[in-house]
């Protein structure tokens, strides 16, 4: 997963993410992932922090 010019990129292959236009995230180096591990953003994306995060530390669920 990397960040370029405000997009999300899964394996060379940009998210579409339309419920985040008008928000750009700040360029991230590539980050790899492990097996245990997802990757979260916040909805403000211009100031959010990305990072992996690993399953055994997420508590809940989504609920959208």
């Amino acid at each position: 997963i990397e960040v370029r010019r405000g997009k999300v990129i899964i394996n060379g292959i940009p998210l579409i993410e339309p419920y985040a236009r008008g928000r750009e995230i700040p360029p991230r180096n590539e980050i790899l992932l492990r097996d245990d591990e997802y990757f979260v953003i916040g909805d403000n994306r211009d100031v959010s922090i990305c990072f992996p995060v690993r399953r055994s530390d997420i508590i809940g669920k989504a609920v959208l």
